[in-house]
């Protein structure tokens, strides 16, 4: 919750604000500087000489520092409904619970997106307790007054020589402490001093007096939790629960700005552009797969680039979406998805100098046509006509061909929840694949591109 001495800055993705007169306290420099040297750059928070600027990039969440809290609203994806959604259709939560009635709504208008997802996690745990927690074998070590299972005789003779009031033993007991359960209840005393909405650390406190006498892990590795827990009929019902607590686990991160001792700092962001990327490839699946296309997520594309002494690999490329037409080797297109405001700036050059190495290395061209590869992005203000860029080189002849196109996501994410994709929108780029799939070029008036 904001205190009266800690300025709110409410941002949309890839926008930037000036705080005039706001100094941040040592604490505040300090976590600052924490976020500065991570290898990805969530949000820039820098000091000037008369206040602090403040600049979001594809991250959206909430960051709470003594003197200033930051908020990052999803104002590309439609507001927090449609995040929901896209989180929903991306993280595989099929009937996600949604907030319903007066008991389930956050407490103030303001409230930051942690509380929303923690809220839901909360509302997938209660579901998970009233179905019932399970339980299951777990073997256990420990010296106990009467014999269980297995003696275990090495430790017997190493720690208690010669005494038998307590036995070295190794046995299974049937108990509620078990991966699954660990999940919630190390998840539940992660957010209960980082959510700011009073109902829901009121929603939070309950879980724990439940939780926390089954279970008390004095460690948690959530990332070998994610591996180790496999679904079957019988946990089945854990599974939305303990996807939001992955997201939850990943948003704050595992060194997260809280650290052992501190409630003035939190840290939860969400990388929309990872988001996007699953929506993107979920949605050419929806589209391309009825028309005789495969469709391919992060796929490795051998040896592309190679040392010309050795002949040996010396990176691979790996395009966010390839489409391939079935039987039709050299029918191939890369695509990619960025999470970027490309109906108002230009495309980055880095973005270009790797989308025409697709188009050139991995959209095979043909004699009528050049090698061509394809930029997908958020259109964000209604707009997604795009660009159609070629290389141009001193002996005039092209090599490849970079086109861009916007997708409307608040749209997209409705109708791939609703199963309907006629919308215009999403038309066009089922459309623009298939000429480039099918060796063809748009008509001079096509309104597929807009040529640059």
């Amino acid at each position: 919750m904001p205190t009266p001495d800690r300025v709110v800055v409410e941002l949309g993705e890839w926008r930037q604000a000036v705080v005039p007169g706001l100094s941040l306290s040592a604490a505040d420099r300090s976590a600052v500087a924490q976020m500065n040297d991570e290898s990805s750059r969530r949000l820039e928070i820098e000091e000037l000489k008369d206040g602090v600027r403040v600049k979001a990039t594809s991250w959206v969440g909430v960051v709470r520092l003594e003197r200033l809290e930051v908020r990052i609203e999803p104002k590309l994806a439609g507001g927090r409904d449609v995040l929901v959604s896209l989180i929903e259709l991306t993280s595989g939560l099929a009937g996600l619970w949604r907030p319903r009635g007066p008991d389930a709504t956050l407490e103030s208008e303001g409230a930051g997106l942690l509380d929303l997802i923690a809220l839901l996690f909360a509302l997938e745990t209660e579901r998970v307790i009233r179905r019932g927690l399970l339980a299951g074998y777990i073997e256990r070590e420990e010296a106990i007054p009467l014999l269980k299972g297995r003696l275990l005789v090495r430790e017997q003779v190493l720690h208690r020589p010669k005494r038998w009031d307590r036995i070295h033993c190794r046995f299974d007991e049937h108990d509620r402490d078990i991966p699954e359960n660990r999940v919630l209840a190390a998840t539940v005393r992660l957010l209960t001093n980082r959510v700011g909405d009073t109902a829901v650390r009121r929603r939070l406190t309950r879980l724990r007096s439940v939780l926390d006498p089954i279970s008390w892990p004095t460690a948690f590795d959530w990332k070998a939790a994610q591996r180790d827990v496999i679904y079957q009929r019988l946990n089945q019902h854990y599974r939305p629960a303990h996807e939001l607590a992955w997201l939850l686990w990943q948003g704050l991160g595992v060194d997260d700005l809280l650290g052992a001792g501190r409630t003035t700092s939190v840290a939860f962001l969400i990388d929309k552009n990872v988001l996007f990327e699953r929506l993107v490839s979920l949605l050419l699946e929806r589209l391309l797969q009825p028309e005789g296309c495969r469709v391919q997520s992060q796929a490795v594309q051998g040896a592309v680039v190679v040392d010309a002494r050795t002949g040996k690999t010396y990176s691979s490329l790996i395009p966010d979406v390839l489409v391939s037409r079935a039987g039709v080797p050299a029918a191939r297109l890369a695509i990619d998805a960025k999470y970027k405001l490309y109906d108002e700036r230009k495309i980055d050059s880095a973005d270009l100098y790797q989308l025409f190495m697709y188009a050139y290395s991995v959209s095979s061209p043909s004699p009528l046509k050049l090698g061509t590869a394809l930029i997908v992005y958020p259109a964000s203000a209604g707009g997604g006509k795009g660009v159609d860029i070629s290389v141009q080189p001193m002996s005039g002849a092209s090599g490849a061909k970079v086109t861009s196109i916007g997708i409307p996501l608040d749209k997209t994410v409705r109708a791939l929840c609703q199963g309907d994709l006629d919308d215009p929108g999403l038309s066009r780029l089922r459309e623009l694949a298939l000429h480039y799939l099918n060796n063809e070029s748009p008509a001079a008036n096509s309104p597929l591109v807009a040529i640059a």
